[in-house]
């Protein structure tokens, strides 16, 4: 349906597309679809269904796209208009349950780093460190939504694994971590060695990310994931910390055991998965530099995952 809007000196063509329930669970690939096909057409989307959950109202609210409902909830969002308003559904109250939350998302993180595993859920509680209670609750919602299925053997595994993690990174971002700048007088190089010496002689657990995770990258700003003790970092290596033109960004994780699962070791180097990569990067993904000197990270992604990585607009 196309609706045209007129406010004052705006002037708006607007597509309402209305979505079945099966669009509505692989919502990210939905889409990126209706944009290649609208993208030239209209200057505003328009997703409505009989119900948009509060995960999938987080995903269309970072993408920039409006959404409505038949239980009352929405969000129009174009020109001077701004309208949101969300209320509880009375017939799927586990929609409330995030599987995206910091402890939860263990579970998506287990699965997606090894993506051909068979699983029982004991498994997955002692491989992910959380109650086996925690991952039936997961669990369930993974099987609800088509991104676990099961084997005769009642095992599980993932399937649409790329757009599970594109869900994922959809609904998060870098910045919900504790972000913490750091400048130096030293050159970018020579903090990049002292911080590695540093955090090996103390034995304190890092992982570099986002450009710092890339080889090419020694002499940027450095990023870094960094459980350790702050105040001895910032005396040995002479930092002073900064709300502006930090030339080390230290990140404190929102959860230590899941950042620096499946973490990396290039050249005696520490790094963050490439799960955890792509997540990081998308938080900037409007920065093109990242993404070019990230691509060979995003390629293996594309082999392992079979999915198409973010489309650059």
């Amino acid at each position: 349906m196309e609706v045209e809007v007129r406010i004052y000196n705006w002037y708006w063509k607007i597509a309402v597309i209305i979505i079945s329930p099966e669009e509505e669970k692989n919502l990210v690939n939905t889409i990126n679809i209706l944009r290649q096909k609208l993208h030239w057409e209209y200057r505003h989307i328009i997703l409505a269904a009989s119900w948009i959950s509060p995960e999938n109202a987080q995903i269309i609210k970072k993408e920039e796209l409006s959404y409505i409902d038949t239980e009352g909830n929405c969000l129009l969002r174009f020109g001077p208009v701004l309208i949101e308003k969300r209320f509880p559904h009375p017939k799927d109250k586990e929609d409330t349950l995030s599987i995206f939350s910091p402890k939860l998302s263990r579970v998506v993180r287990v699965l997606l780093e090894n993506p051909s595993k068979e699983w029982i859920l004991k498994d997955i509680a002692e491989e992910a460190n959380i109650s086996i209670g925690s991952v039936h609750k997961v669990g369930h919602k993974l099987l609800k939504r088509g991104y676990l299925v099961r084997n005769p053997q009642r095992k599980l595994r993932i399937v649409r694994a790329g757009e599970l993690l594109q869900n994922w990174a959809v609904s998060q971002n870098f910045y919900q971590n504790t972000i913490l700048g750091f400048a130096s007088k030293k050159p970018g190089g020579d903090i990049y060695t002292d911080f590695i010496n540093y955090c090996n002689l103390q034995k304190e657990k890092y992982a570099f990310t986002l450009l710092s995770a890339l080889e090419t990258s020694k002499e940027n700003k450095i990023y870094s994931y960094f459980s350790g003790n702050l105040s001895k970092l910032e005396k040995n290596l002479n930092l002073k910390r900064v709300s502006s033109r930090a030339n080390l960004v230290i990140a404190i994780p929102n959860d230590d055991w899941g950042v620096y699962y499946r973490s990396r070791k290039i050249e005696g180097v520490k790094v963050v998965s490439k799960v955890q990569l792509y997540l990081d990067l998308y938080s900037f993904k409007d920065y093109l530099e990242f993404w070019r000197l990230g691509e060979e990270v995003m390629a293996d992604l594309r082999k392992t995952f079979g999915f198409s990585i973010i489309k650059i607009v």
